[in-house]
């Protein structure tokens, strides 16, 4: 279940009040609109089928009766999911708005060369992949708009990095100011009382015995034994 920091329900909280204590925005009186958020609508019919495929997984997973179960002590499962559900689309909508600002988006092509690649030609063909959304109670439409999230924040990822660059002069710098935090020399011995006993320690480790193990059990130098 999507549990989100307090800092992300501070934000949502009042994304919330506004859209539905206000609620007197022109989109907000279209039917079937059950929030808005800067602008943008979510409608009833797409939260009640992201409901419908996350309520099927968890009863999958869990047991028809999860949706029954007290939680936090004062509501059902199947509440907390709802909440759950609509503050996730919430989030993620003020995250396409600030993606978009960005100039980072996903179009319709993006998503069928996804399909195509990722899903059709792996899973061997349309038929197949048909059988796939159909075992995993996806919808078409629930799947390609799942799948543009991943892409989206996946583009952003790519974005990010290839943004940030580190020259080769700032690395060698940054190490050589700070190699003393990297570079720990340890050395370890074995100490012997006759060249036969080092000869046949020497024979054991090139069988494959550990080294520190030997130390601990073999060394006549209490603090090599100790330490390997």
């Amino acid at each position: 279940m999507l549990r989100l920091s307090g800092k992300s329900i501070g934000i949502i909280a009042v994304v919330i009040s506004i859209v539905l204590i206000t609620g007197c925005t022109d989109r907000k009186r279209e039917e079937g609109v059950i929030a808005v958020v800067d602008g943008e609508a979510i409608y009833q019919e797409e939260f009640d089928e992201d409901f419908e495929i996350t309520k099927r997984i968890r009863q999958k997973e869990y047991g028809e009766d999860i949706l029954f179960q007290e939680v936090d002590g004062d509501k059902t499962y199947e509440e907390a999911l709802k909440e759950d559900i609509l503050e996730k689309l919430i989030l993620e909508r003020l995250i396409a708005k600030e993606l978009d600002k960005m100039n980072i988006n996903i179009t319709e092509e993006d998503i069928d060369e996804a399909i195509k690649t990722h899903y059709i030609d792996e899973l061997g063909g349309e038929e197949a992949y048909r059988e796939y959304l159909e075992k995993n109670g996806f919808t078409e439409e629930f799947f390609r708009r799942e799948l543009r999230k991943v892409l989206l924040y996946e583009k952003h990822r790519e974005d990010f990095f290839n943004k940030t660059h580190l020259k080769e002069e700032e690395i060698k710098r940054y190490f050589e100011e700070n190699k003393d935090s990297f570079i720990k020399v340890r050395a370890s011995h074995i100490l012997v009382k006759t060249e036969e006993e080092g000869e046949e320690i020497l024979q054991r480790l090139k069988e494959g015995e550990d080294f520190h193990e030997l130390a601990a059990t073999e060394s006549a130098d209490a603090q090599s034994a100790v330490q390997g």
